[in-house]
């Protein structure tokens, strides 16, 4: 126990501003500290006089695999070290899912690698506009208020079919027809 003679952890430590330092003692102020301020626990890295970065890694008692990290912009990477172009970078391979958004039912978001968006549940928007470049797959209902829908395809030249739209009833007849 540091501060207190009841420890009830194997490393207590009761201080107003408890923090744990470590620190690289090569002379370039390579810091790292874990801290409790009130109701916030603090980690923070220090690279001399800029941010340091904060990775999160495993390791199997040989080598190490890096999970994710914050670099010293605050951008934060899942799958790359270098999490660049903005604030939340998620690198995957193919067949994974970089990010996947769900609720307690069955409805989610998700983004595949090589773009393929896909979405469980109905889409609405309210404002803006739905831009598709790539494959998108809505299992729900599709609501756009106070905005016009706009195709803008070239099916022809993408896809080497005359159609650009159809509404497909996905029981093996035919085509229904499009109703305005």
């Amino acid at each position: 126990g540091i501060g207190t003679n009841n420890p009830t952890e194997p490393l207590s430590i009761h201080a107003s501003d408890p923090k744990i330092k470590l620190q690289d003692t090569d002379g370039t102020l390579q810091v790292g500290t874990i801290f409790q301020a009130g109701s916030i626990l603090g980690i923070q890295s220090r690279n001399n006089t800029s941010h340091g970065q904060i990775k999160f890694q495993g390791y199997n008692g040989t080598t190490g695999l890096e999970f994710a990290r914050f670099n010293a912009s605050g951008n934060f990477g899942i799958g790359t070290t270098s999490p660049g172009g903005g604030k939340l970078v998620v690198h995957t391979v193919s067949g994974e899912y970089g990010l996947r958004l769900q609720d307690s039912s069955t409805h989610y978001f998700r983004v595949a690698h090589g773009g393929n968006t896909e979405i469980a549940g109905d889409l609405t928007l309210s404002a803006g506009a739905l831009t598709v470049a790539g494959n998108a797959t809505f299992n729900g209902s599709l609501e756009i208020n106070h905005n016009p829908l706009i195709l803008d395809t070239n099916p022809g030249a993408t896809y080497g079919v005359s159609e650009a739209l159809r509404i497909d009833d996905s029981a093996g007849t035919t085509d229904r027809a499009l109703q305005i």
